[in-house]
């Protein structure tokens, strides 16, 4: 039997074939091809040898971005630019028959705009020069180099008329075939005779998403096997989306031929995460937490590769490396790590966990996606594959053949489809117009057939202007050329659907629910039923036989039932007892610290989510600040405290603070090193004013500990900063601040609660009589003093029994102010109604 070779550019081959034979057609012997495939095949055929490394499509652009830039034109060119121009000339390349160089130099230096085509010109020669002499062949020099070198094949060979040949495609099977070749149709390979174009019906739906809905409606109410059903989406990129949300919803099964948006998939996320955490995290840690600990990311695989004993052991590690700022920079990482190792020796079995951890960061993107993004279960895991698959072969082309940062096209890697599949028994199947025509089953749904949708405005290439394009042939991919292929391409699909047998069922969206205004069918649709029913058709003929779908229509969902519900009017009425709420009982050995006590009274619900729930307010790590506030705040504690136990004099504190500041810089090193110096003199002045400010005064404790003791119906417990007698016998409290807001005000009992709690508790405890206490904004070098009296500390004995009484009564409702701002539980607080 002879071998019959079909030339199809951009078809589905293994679909055509699996089509092929369910209409009972024997495809042994039969081969559909692409022109690179064919040129590859006679090149072997015919004993000759490619010794260059073949670059596949998709990689060209990578290598023209290496030099792109280099070029005055396109000095300012992003790598999308590179994709258009590598596209731009690869569809130029295969309108010139022969002497490529020449001819297209000669055809650029007319055209319309010289600086512009001048620009390309250089593009052109510099990556043929590129090509040379990186060992490199691409598809076109591969076509060429067949078509110089190959013999005539033994082979019977056809072109579709459904997929027109480019000027050097016909020149490949013209040599190939020894000029004999003919051209058939769809129809003619499927062995039936063409039929005027059918289908069932037009149907109208309020909206994209109630289109895809309404065809898993239709499938499901007529029980149609979902491998007899196929959709051709004019709009592959928006109705892959809908259908892929449905189907993962309802655990429907489908496959996508035109793949799916990378963006739903683990990779892309975790793409996301590592661009943020490059550039605008500034490789701080709160974009590091935001890859490790995302659901996108294997964190089990990292903790078995570090061997740490859990969780909370990477995120300590964490805090450390993201504090740091590491990064992909290995030289770097390591000297940040040598100087942090020397300042905390007790930190170096955390070092070593980092050092290796970051052996992994370094390798960069593409071995993090490669290695750690999370593979899902079902469907949602052939996606998540191929999307590793798909932007590691980018990202790893790109870094090698143009040497630049991959951070530079993750932008563009997020906007590609990935997991290109065949149909598969058992499920639905959604591809594109022009494909569908190699996966015909009995039911065929054309979908987003809108005026807005389909067949598009022309548009022409800003590149290569149609006028530039119509030099080099008259059916060149001009803006109307483009227009007039899709339309072409629709009627095709529905002739050979219509001859074939098969069911079609057309629809379009009337409403933008984006935009909320209503849209019109397709003018192609109009011309669709004129052919049917006759050139006398009018347009309202065409309304009149559209059926419509409402927004709820289908009934395979709950929630449109309710929705439908809702618009006939009808009650809807709760089928359950609401539940009264549970209280909260304090267990009267409890101890409770003033700082507990003063949250409740400035917001219960704060108390709520952090005393209660144990929630952790959430902490933004600004990589901005040089020293974060609490850090500073323990910086200037500890050095007071040690200053008192260790009868250090001003200037030792002094030496001593320099020094701890600087370990500090080690742990989290400034983004801007100027910045250092003036945070460096704040902090010097506040330990020299908190040195100062116990000039005179007895220091009796320091960073002192209070038993927990009875004030009222509650136990408190407490650690107080310093608790100091001055020379008239009074004895004080002190409080340090460190922070630029002055949030307490003189004897108010308020804003003094804590100070005035540790006095009573002092007092009940350890027998002290506390004359007051004061704050001491070091900041400033200002003391606000706070008095303590017996008629404080009768009020102070009703203030805890009013927060025994909240609490037990599960009292938690919030206190909307200013503050609420910087609130860390501001997000998830539902402040109440209008709030």
């Amino acid at each position: 039997m002879r071998e019959k070779i079909i030339l199809a550019p951009t078809a589905n081959g293994t679909e055509l074939l699996r089509s092929l034979a369910l209409h009972g057609i024997n495809t042994l012997c039969l081969k559909i091809m692409s022109s690179a495939e064919l040129a590859e095949t006679a090149l072997m055929r015919s004993g000759e040898t490619v010794t260059r490394q073949y670059i596949r499509t998709v990689d060209e652009p990578a290598l023209i971005f290496s030099f792109l830039n280099e070029i005055e034109f396109f000095s300012a060119a992003t790598f999308a630019d590179a994709q258009n121009i590598a596209a731009a000339l690869d569809s130029l390349r295969k309108l010139i028959m022969s002497d490529e160089s020449s001819i297209l130099h000669e055809k650029l230096s007319q055209g319309e705009f010289a600086i512009n085509s001048a620009a390309l010109g250089q593009v052109y020669d510099r990556y043929i020069t590129e090509l040379e002499s990186k060992g490199f062949i691409d598809s076109i020099q591969l076509i060429r180099k067949a078509v110089e070198l190959s013999d005539t094949l033994d082979a019977e060979f056809c072109i579709l008329r459904e997929y027109q040949l480019a000027p050097l495609e016909a020149v490949l099977i013209g040599k190939l075939s020894g000029g004999s070749y003919k051209e058939i149709t769809l129809c003619e390979l499927s062995g039936v005779e063409k039929q005027p174009v059918d289908y069932s019906d037009i149907t109208e739906a309020y909206g994209d998403s109630n289109e895809a809905e309404h065809i898993i409606e239709t499938i499901y109410s007529e029980n149609l096997p979902l491998d007899n059903c196929i959709v051709a989406a004019a709009d592959t990129m928006k109705y892959s989306q809908l259908f892929y949300d449905i189907a993962s919803q309802y655990n429907i099964p489908v496959t996508f031929g035109c793949g799916l948006p990378v963006s739903n998939s683990t990779s892309a996320e975790l793409m996301r995460n590592f661009l943020t955490w490059e550039t605008t995290g500034y490789n701080g840690k709160d974009s590091l937490y935001g890859i490790i600990f995302s659901e996108s990311f294997d964190r089990q695989k990292l903790i078995g590769e570090l061997s740490v004993e859990n969780e909370k052991t990477l995120r300590d590690i964490v805090d450390i490396a993201g504090t740091m700022r590491l990064s992909c920079d290995r030289e770097k990482n390591e000297d940040k790590l040598t100087d942090y190792a020397n300042e905390y020796p007790e930190n170096t079995d955390y070092v070593e966990m980092i050092r290796l951890m970051f052996a992994e960061f370094e390798h960069g993107c593409s071995y993090i996606v490669k290695n750690y993004a999370v593979i899902r279960d079902d469907f949602a895991g052939r996606l998540d594959r191929s999307a590793v698959n798909a932007v590691c072969e980018e990202m790893d082309a790109y870094t090698a053949l143009s040497g630049g940062n991959v951070i530079e096209i993750i932008d563009q890697l997020l906007t590609i489809n990935v997991c290109c599949e065949n149909s598969r028994e058992g499920a639905l199947h959604i591809t594109g117009i022009k494909q569908a025509m190699c996966s015909l089953r009995e039911e065929l749904f054309v979908t987003g057939l809108s005026a807005d949708n389909f067949p598009g405005m022309p548009r022409e290439n800003y590149l290569v202007p149609d006028g530039d394009y119509l030099m080099f042939d008259e059916n060149a991919p001009t803006s109307e050329k483009c227009i007039a292929d899709k339309k072409q391409a629709l009627s095709d699909l529905l002739r050979t659907a219509s001859s074939l047998g098969n069911r079609v069922h057309l629809s379009y969206s009337g409403y933008d629910t984006a935009e909320l205004k209503e849209a019109n069918a397709s003018s192609q649709l109009f011309e669709i039923f004129r052919e049917k029913n006759g050139e006398d058709s009018t347009l309202d003929d065409l309304k009149n036989s559209i059926a419509h779908t409402g927004f709820f229509e289908n009934s395979y969902s709950a929630s449109r039932l309710v929705g439908r519900a809702y618009n006939s009017g009808s009650m809807i009425k709760a089928s359950y007892e609401p539940k009264e709420e549970a209280s909260v009982s304090i267990p009267t050995e409890n101890a409770f610290s003033p700082s507990a006590i003063e949250t409740y009274l400035s917001c219960p619900r704060k108390y709520y989510f952090s005393y209660i729930l144990n929630m952790e307010e959430p902490d933004t790590d600004d990589v901005f600040v040089v020293i974060k506030p609490l850090d500073m705040g323990n910086l200037v504690h500890g050095l007071m405290d040690d200053a008192f136990r260790y009868s250090m004099s001003k200037e030792k504190v002094k030496a001593e603070a320099v020094r701890r500041f600087n370990a500090l810089l080690t742990a989290r090193p400034p983004i801007n090193p100027p910045d250092v110096k003036r945070v460096r003199e704040d902090f010097m002045r506040m330990v020299e004013n908190g040195f100062e400010s116990s000039a005179g005064n007895e220091v009796i404790y320091s960073e002192h500990t209070i038993k927990p003791v009875k004030i009222g119906s509650i136990k408190l417990k407490g650690r107080l900063d310093r608790l100091e007698k001055t020379p008239d016998e009074n004895i004080v409290i002190v409080d340090y601040k460190t922070g630029r807001r002055v949030n307490h005000r003189q004897d108010d009992i308020a804003s003094c609660l804590q100070i005035l709690l540790y006095a009573a508790m002092l007092e009940e405890s350890e027998d002290i009589k506390v004359s007051g206490g004061e704050y001491r904004y070091l900041r400033y070098n200002k003391s606000i003093p706070c008095a303590y009296t017996e008629f404080i500390k009768e009020a102070l004995v009703g203030i805890t029994e009013n927060f025994a009484k909240g609490v037990s009564n599960a009292e938690f409702p919030p206190h909307i102010s200013d503050n609420c701002r910087f609130c860390g539980y501001s997000n998830i607080c539902r402040k109440g109604d209008g709030e």
